[in-house]
């Protein structure tokens, strides 16, 4: 599945780090995305 991350405004910090935002949803990141936005159950 492709991300639309054209409306993503990089900060100077992001800029300065390098952080990068992904083009393309994987399992991998759904599941990342699952334990962190998870409500604990």
């Amino acid at each position: 599945m492709k991300l639309n991350i054209s409306f993503v405004e990089k900060s100077n910090y992001d800029v300065k780090r390098r952080i990068t935002f992904p083009e393309e949803l994987t399992e991998d990141l759904a599941e990342l995305i699952g334990i962190v936005v998870g409500d604990g159950h």
